[in-house]
């Protein structure tokens, strides 16, 4: 189970680093397809780095916007706190998806409440 859990870990850290402008779509998308399901104990490593590599290499504002709200739903609680103010910071920034961003997060919230990362995103 160790080693397992320690060739995971390696896979994870060489993944963030092969993201890069071209394949950071595909990538990220199947990272987050992982994070659905990973083990909780991956899951804090994972909010960040995913997000890190979306604010380093997103498209377009969108995209990015449409990234952290995903990683703040699929994370649960497993969120720095670092990582949710730079969200709160990236929708304070983009006035024109603020209205976009405000009804996304309404609906997360009508699936669950209970995640307080994606409440407090919210309630910002």
């Amino acid at each position: 189970r160790r080693s397992n859990i320690s060739i995971r870990r390696r896979a994870l850290e060489l993944s963030y680093v092969l993201i890069n402008e071209q394949n950071v779509r595909i990538l990220i998308r199947e990272l987050l397809a992982f994070l659905e399901v990973v083990d909780d104990e991956f899951k804090l490593g994972m909010t960040t780095q995913i997000s890190l590599a979306a604010e380093r290499f997103a498209p377009n504002k969108r995209w990015h916007i449409d990234t952290v709200l995903r990683v703040l739903k699929l994370a649960r609680n497993f969120v720095r706190e670092e990582i949710l103010f730079a969200s709160i910071r990236l929708v304070a920034h983009t006035p024109e998806l603020q209205a976009y961003t405000s009804s996304k997060l309404y609906t997360a919230l009508q699936d669950n409440i209970s995640q307080e990362s994606l409440t407090l995103a919210a309630l910002w």
